[in-house]
């Protein structure tokens, strides 16, 4: 029997690095991609929403009430995770003041530990978008703030 060389000891112990550290790859690749143990999108983001419940009933009342505000033809509110989207569709007559004052009446229809809870998107828009003003606007309220935050599409 012939003695193994040094070379072909080497290439051993090299092969059997090379496939130790392949396997290792391939568990850890495994456990980052496939082992997440929750299907929720929102990760813990949600916790606590159970706790807070707006009723559809109570959205549908806040979409009537808006409806009937100066200039507004309709609103339509959707909850999505923590976050109230409201799109309110002015009349062709309709200023951006008149979307923001009724975005600011939005605010008195939810209760303090809602606002303090969930965040509100507004996107006020009109059929005529060939006015003076700058439609749509944009606005925003995060929980931890107290006021609506607008932005003017500068175009």
């Amino acid at each position: 029997m012939k003695a193994k060389t040094p070379e072909k000891n080497i290439f051993s112990l090299l092969m059997l690095v090379s496939i130790g550290c392949f396997i290792i790859m391939l568990v850890l690749i495994f456990i980052f991609f496939f082992s997440s143990n929750s299907n929720n999108n929102y990760g813990d983001r949600l916790n606590g929403i159970n706790d807070i419940v707006v009723s559809k009933e109570r959205l549908q009342e806040t979409e009537n009430s808006l409806s009937g505000e100066k200039n507004v033809q309709k609103a339509k509110i959707r909850l999505q995770g923590k976050i109230f989207h409201i799109t309110i569709f002015l009349e062709d007559g309709g200023s951006v003041n008149d979307g923001i004052n009724a975005g600011g009446k939005i605010l008195e229809k939810f209760t303090d530990e809602e606002k303090s809870f969930y965040d509100l998107s507004f996107i006020i828009t009109k059929n005529d978008l060939s006015s003076e003003d700058k439609f749509p606007i944009l606005g925003y309220k995060n929980c931890e703030s107290k006021n609506i935050s607008w932005s003017y599409n500068a175009q």
